[in-house]
């Protein structure tokens, strides 16, 4: 129901359903159910990196994912994956540059850290920032 009838807010109790939010373990298998590849699929480097690679990197990934940036800011299952998949391509590119194998977690997060500690990327998609290149043209178009 969408809309509740005015005649349910007289009553003492409300009908709702309780959805408590997703725990770690929870978020991260639901995640881990549908795996990222490390390189694009019309990307042909890195061809040694199998399914079985991409889906212990992904899993892996959610997990410090939520240990760092998610568990006190994307409480949500929606904002968590979307802070996930923001951040993979990021995450991976060393491995794309063949800098580390898939298998090196340890070393890419410590590589990464950076990443992972900056909370610039928690913000909203509602907050505008507009492009230099966007700007000039304005600044133009008011003359």
């Amino acid at each position: 129901m969408r809309y509740p009838s005015s005649r349910y807010l007289q009553t003492t109790g409300i009908p709702h359903i309780i959805c408590p939010t997703y725990s770690r373990d929870q978020a991260c298998a639901i995640l881990a159910l549908h795996p990222q590849n490390v390189s694009s699929p019309d990307h042909s480097s890195n061809e040694n990196i199998t399914c079985e690679d991409d889906a212990w990197l992904w899993s892996q990934y959610c997990q410090a994912i939520w240990d760092s940036l998610a568990k006190g800011s994307a409480r949500d299952l929606m904002s968590f994956s979307a802070l996930c998949h923001r951040l993979w391509r990021p995450f991976v590119q060393p491995i794309i540059e063949s800098t580390y194998g898939p298998r090196d977690f340890s070393r890419l997060v410590i590589y990464q850290r950076k990443l992972l500690q900056d909370e610039s990327y928690l913000q909203n998609d509602i907050i505008f920032t507009p492009s230099p290149d966007l700007q000039e043209t304005t600044q133009h178009g008011k003359q």
